[in-house]
């Protein structure tokens, strides 16, 4: 195996498109970020909550405001 990231998270839950698009939700100290399969941060780790909503996008909440971002981090208008 190869380690992708630091054992540091409180959390680390996974979301899978196909064998090679794996997206990481990785949680420290309540906040939430998105990491891919190369250990690359997609997000900052700044969110009170992610959800991952299929079709490879993601729903992040921050207080009482909420952000669709896709697999690679990039904020939906």
């Amino acid at each position: 195996g190869t380690i992708l990231l630091d054992i540091k998270y409180d959390n680390i839950e996974f979301s899978i498109e196909s064998l090679k698009e794996i997206n990481y939700i990785v949680s420290l100290n309540n906040k939430f970020g998105l990491v891919n399969n190369d250990g690359k941060f997609l997000t900052d780790i700044k969110y009170d909550e992610i959800k991952y909503l299929g079709n490879g996008n993601f729903n992040g909440k921050i207080k009482n405001k909420f952000e669709i971002f896709d697999r690679r981090g990039i904020l939906k208008k």
